[in-house]
């Protein structure tokens, strides 16, 4: 699985001026090892080492005479280019992304539980209910059987904009869980996703399966496997009859 891409990184300037070697380079030398430096960071800190691909990417058509002396600060493995500063920031990047992706995920869960059920949906009912009797105590002397539809048909419409924004978080949190999927790994989360809402609204599950289907994503993630998306399409497969084509 490819690596996430950073888009972001902590880039100190008082690591560049403060260096030995930075502060004796002279203009072309401090230009050549920059640009290098960016092109690492854009490309998940490593470059093929070809001295005519380099001389076009830094625009120095004297870049063997300027190589000499910047070489020093890169580091040159199996053809690749590389920098121990850059190689470090990218990984504490890559960190700092998946601890707040656990946090998201740990959060969208926590308010699935925070009424009980396991779910928002609850919420949207219970509330709409309180309200509805609220208009029927208001108006009693109105067409019992009108009341009666107009709840019912505003607990619907609750019920049905609930499932819409926990089919959404429930996405997002899959995608934050397997981060770095191919574009074929995305279309099938977002057909199991459409799958399972559409058994849910027609009774098929209880909104209760979103956090099941997240627990098995979980795990699937935690083990072994090196392709942890496809661990988990054989679990629900297997466990939840998932049979729509990927």
């Amino acid at each position: 699985m490819k690596k996430t891409k950073i888009k972001y990184v902590s880039l100190e300037a008082g690591a560049f001026i403060s260096d030995l070697v930075f502060q004796v380079m002279n203009a072309r030398e401090r230009g050549v090892y920059c640009t290098i430096i960016f092109y690492l960071y854009e490309n998940n800190g490593g470059l093929p080492f070809n001295i005519e691909d380099l001389k076009h990417l830094c625009n120095c058509p004297d870049f063997e005479k300027v190589w000499e002396f910047v070489k020093r600060k890169f580091i040159i493995k199996r053809g690749r280019i590389y920098h121990k500063r850059v190689t470090a920031e990218l990984e504490r990047a890559r960190q700092f992304l998946q601890v707040q992706s656990e946090k998201g995920i740990k959060g969208a869960i926590g308010r699935w539980k925070s009424d009980g059920t396991g779910n928002g949906i609850g919420i949207a009912k219970r509330s709409e209910g309180k309200r509805s009797e609220g208009n029927e105590s208001n108006n009693s002397n109105s067409n019992p059987s009108s009341a009666f539809q107009s709840a019912g048909s505003s607990l619907r419409h609750a019920a049905t904009a609930s499932l819409e924004m926990e089919t959404i978080r429930f996405y997002d949190i899959l995608s934050g869980i397997f981060r770095g999927r191919t574009v074929s790994d995305t279309t099938s989360l977002r057909n199991l996703v459409r799958w399972v809402k559409e058994n849910i609204a027609a009774g098929k599950f209880a909104p209760e399966i979103f956090k099941t289907i997240v627990n098995m994503a979980t795990e699937s993630k935690n083990g072994k496997s090196r392709k942890p998306i496809a661990v988990f399409f054989a679990q629900v497969k297997k466990d939840l009859g998932y049979k729509k084509d990927e």
